[in-house]
């Protein structure tokens, strides 16, 4: 899966948070560029008066100056309004093209992933925005479960199962094999480590399993269908924490920051590379935060992103129920 910059005199009249954005194309450098217009999707604060300021690249400040040339140019004038009021976070189920895309990134793009698991929800118009209110139903549970035995099954098919095998397994149970090749799968795909706890669950899965199959691979299929009906691979955590420096009331940890980064610039699960700078603490600097972003943006997955920002805002995929008139 794969602005023409205007003059002076061509400025549109804008105000509020699209007249700071486009003054980017203005020759002094500024910085804000995804202030008010990006706060609800990548605000690592809440509970304040203005957005952050830690984000300073050219290109995503010329796709959101933009985006809100656009939307000025359906209408007269876009009237300034009060500061948007931000709701508390919610659990984020992931809609249906970032539970595949996270199944790509995870095992390859050659795997078959079953459709329709459960029906996504648009509100306000943004499948973005019904994903906080979207629950799961028994029939969709039962969908997840059914995909989760499909997808490690192929996994573990002798062709595929070095993607994820990290050593070779001296017995039908061996733990420490078992350990070692489900803690990095588990990383990605929770965005965050697993706890001693949970891992140890995942494992003695695998050697229940092996020992009752005979087979340490048919063992591990079913710890890792587990780990894929876990909450925290179907749901996004992005909860906050309270600050520790005090300033604000509550903040996005670093591990949170990272799959609210992943999810809006490439729609699916973070990559090794964005789990390490969240683990060092990286992302909580201006200058970690920044260098991550022009990473991402410069990565081909940025246009998988771009491409579900449209299709999510255009409705793009209502075009697949419509029919040409005979």
């Amino acid at each position: 899966m794969r602005v023409e910059q205007g003059t002076s005199s061509a400025t549109p009249k804008l105000k509020g948070s699209a007249q700071s954005a486009y003054r980017w194309l203005e020759p002094e450098p500024v910085g804000a560029i995804y202030d008010d217009a990006l706060a609800s999707l990548l605000l690592p604060y809440w509970g304040m008066s203005r957005p952050f300021h830690y984000v300073r690249h050219s290109l995503a400040a010329s796709a959101v100056v933009t985006l809100l040339m656009c939307v000025s140019a359906c209408g007269s004038s876009i009237e300034e309004g009060p500061d948007p009021e931000l709701s508390e976070p919610a659990l984020r189920r992931l809609t249906e093209a970032q539970y595949m895309h996270a199944i790509e990134d995870l095992f390859g793009d050659d795997l078959f992933v079953p459709t329709g698991l459960e029906p996504d929800l648009r509100a306000r118009g943004l499948f973005s925005v019904g994903a906080s209110l979207a629950s799961v139903s028994p029939r969709g549970v039962e969908g997840f479960e059914r995909a989760g035995y499909i997808v490690a099954a192929q996994v573990m098919e002798p062709d595929r199962r070095s993607r994820v095998v990290a050593c070779d397994p001296v017995a039908t149970v061996d733990d420490d094999c078992a350990r070692d090749s489900l803690a990095p799968i588990a990383r990605r795909a929770w965005r965050r480590s697993a706890t001693t706890q949970e891992l140890e669950s995942l494992v003695a899965i695998a050697g229940n399993s092996a020992e009752t199959l005979g087979d340490f691979y048919a063992g591990l299929e079913f710890a890792l269908s587990t780990l894929l009906q876990y909450p925290d691979f179907l749901y996004r955590v992005e909860l906050g924490e309270s600050d520790p420096e005090g300033r604000w009331d509550r903040r996005f940890g670093d591990f949170e920051l990272a799959s609210r980064l992943s999810f809006f610039l490439w729609d699916s699960i973070p990559d090794e590379e964005l789990l390490d700078a969240a683990a060092a603490g990286e992302l909580s600097t201006d200058e970690g935060l920044s260098a991550q972003l022009e990473r991402m943006l410069a990565s081909e997955r940025s246009a998988v992103g771009l491409r579900a920002w449209f299709a999510d805002i255009l409705h793009l995929r209502e075009l697949d129920e419509l029919y040409k008139d005979p």
